[in-house]
């Protein structure tokens, strides 16, 4: 008897030792959540500021693995780091929001060239699936987009400029018709060159310049989707030319 009241002290003990570091976990991770809100809520209301260091323009590369030690920012949507590399969608494969951005820790200037291949895995066919290149980001609601709409297994290139969230472009949507198909699966390079006022994507080598008369290059880079379901994301280069006051 004496050794089962042993026991059973032993297993309170123990229960109670899980239970007190469950809460002390808990409260950690109610904590970091906060801090992560309330920086959010910061850069969210416009603090260009606190967001947007002019003095970042340098070459940067990320091939999306696990010892990866950038710091992008998560400003929507879901992000993970796969086995695949960069992951975006649904972890219950649903569409996702329109507006799925992440933002690099280096900056975009007058001559610049971003690079990144993907691979679209699954979409939703009923909705206008994207994929872009965010550059000229001086906060999470000014910035401006190049690359893919998926219309109907149609793929479209488009640029477009959004200031205070509002969305404008120069060409209607779903923009400029590349005359390929969507594959799911297949990979997709595709490149931002921006040469002082002249800008041009490229998807799978071919060109695609800017026909709008939106000069403003200076901001960070980043990646954005919409609406698609599953996607991988292999690499993201950045290759600036420029030195730090802009003179090379």
């Amino acid at each position: 008897m004496k050794k089962i009241n042993i026991i059973v002290t032993i297993v309170l003990v123990i229960a109670i030792v899980i239970s007190v570091n469950y809460v002390l976990l808990s409260s950690s991770l109610v904590g970091k959540v906060k801090e992560s809100q309330e920086t959010n809520s910061s850069l969210l209301n416009n603090d260009s500021q606190s967001y947007f260091d002019p003095s970042i323009y340098q070459s940067f590369n990320d091939e999306f693995t696990s010892e990866s030690n950038s710091s992008w920012y998560n400003v929507a949507g879901t992000w993970s780091i796969s086995a695949e590399g960069l992951h975006g969608g649904t972890a219950d494969n649903t569409t996702s929001p329109i507006d799925n951005i992440l933002i690099s820790p280096v900056a975009s200037r007058t001559l610049t060239n971003i690079t990144t291949s993907f691979k679209i895995n699954n979409i939703d066919p009923t909705q206008p699936n994207s994929v872009s290149i965010v550059y000229s980001a001086t906060d999470p609601i000014n910035y401006r987009q190049a690359g893919i709409n998926i219309y109907k297994d149609d793929i479209y290139v488009r640029f477009a400029d959004i200031n205070n969230g509002s969305l404008t472009a120069p060409e209607a949507w779903p923009g400029v018709s590349t005359g390929m198909k969507f594959i799911p699966g297949s990979t997709l390079n595709m490149s931002l060159s921006i040469q002082n006022a002249t800008q041009s994507l490229s998807l799978n080598g071919s060109e695609f310049p800017y026909n709008g008369n939106n000069t403003f290059v200076d901001g960070y880079v980043g990646l954005k989707y919409g609406k698609i379901k599953d996607i991988d994301f292999f690499n993201y280069r950045v290759e600036n030319r420029n030195d730090f006051d802009g003179n090379k």
